[in-house]
């Protein structure tokens, strides 16, 4: 893909945009497949520099069903943007995942999903983080995790994740880093009610050492299915974190919307 253009502001100078992409897909059909793209993008801002950038872009993934029962996931997500007017407007992103997951064929009840994470999240300026902020810390970590689900009846499903976070995180404007690990537990019940709606309770234990601090919450959410391959949950958070470890804010209290799809 190529795009030539040039982009126009009302508030602020206008500026030219060159970008240029490729990617490719394969599957052998013996349970391996993967995809990869990589983009290239340049800004030039007309009769000045300051919004004057260039970004790489790169994603990639790969699946191997080793088994009929075990299957290898991994990706790698990464964003290099470079601004001509100061060191303080770039942008380092890398988030790179290994799992390896469970689901029998015979008797599905049990899926469990082991995964390592490392993140690499140095916003420059009014960029957004991973945690979908533009006023997240600067972040380097790496995230272990495990997720269980099991079926107990038509009615009942249980769940539950631990994890952990090596990690450090500093505010934007600094350079100096602070150890910032923590570790999750979650436990989590769904009732499945008549006519396509289920109700699910979750309880969440945080435990954060390098402030010798703990922090307790829970969800409740309600669902309609739509089909057999989407659902739509509306809930309330109790607590003021999420069990994404990548997301250090603790502002997660709230009402939220979850939409669910499989394929």
């Amino acid at each position: 893909d190529l795009e030539f253009g040039r982009v126009t502001d009302s508030n602020d100078p206008d500026f030219d945009r060159f970008a240029a992409g490729a990617g490719v897909e394969f599957d052998d059909g013996d349970g391996r497949s993967g995809s990869a793209r990589l983009e290239y993008r340049k800004e030039d801002e007309t009769g000045a520099t300051t919004r004057d950038r260039e970004t790489w872009a790169f994603v990639g993934s790969y699946s191997h069903q080793v088994s009929e029962d075990w299957r290898l996931l991994a990706s790698l997500d990464a964003l290099i943007s470079e601004s001509d007017q100061s060191s303080f407007l770039d942008g380092r992103y890398v988030e790179a995942s290994l799992g390896y997951a469970y689901r029998p064929v015979a008797n599905d009840r049990l899926n469990v999903l082991a995964r390592y994470s490392y993140l690499y999240d140095l916003p420059g300026a009014d960029q957004v983080s991973s945690d979908g902020t533009s006023t997240g810390d600067k972040q380097r970590s790496h995230i272990f995790s495990l997720d269980g689900i099991y079926e107990v009846n038509d009615r009942w499903e249980l769940g539950g994740k631990l994890a952990y976070r090596i990690g450090e995180t500093a505010p934007r404007t600094s350079a100096t880093f602070t150890s910032n690990d923590a570790g999750l537990i979650a436990l989590r019940a769904t009732y499945a009610l008549p006519h396509t709606w289920e109700i699910s309770g979750e309880a969440r234990v945080l435990v954060m050492p390098d402030n010798d601090a703990t922090e307790t919450g829970a969800l409740l959410t309600v669902y309609r299915s739509f089909g057999n391959n989407a659902k739509v949950g509306l809930g309330y958070n109790f607590g003021n974190f999420s069990d994404d470890l990548r997301d250090t804010t603790l502002n997660d209290r709230g009402i939220f919307l979850n939409v669910q799809a499989k394929f």
